[in-house]
């Protein structure tokens, strides 16, 4: 399964950032068939 997500992430420091981390890191969790991308509007490091 696929998911996307389009939204503010980490470094950018706001509840929705934090969120959205938190969210993708608990559905990769689930299983190893799952993967998850964010597209944010700023570029990051990772």
């Amino acid at each position: 399964m696929r998911i996307g997500f389009v939204s503010r992430y980490p470094p950018v420091h706001c509840g929705v950032a934090e969120y959205t981390k938190m969210l993708s890191s608990a559905l990769k969790s689930l299983s190893h068939r799952i993967e998850v991308f964010v597209f944010s509007t700023r570029e990051i490091e990772r």
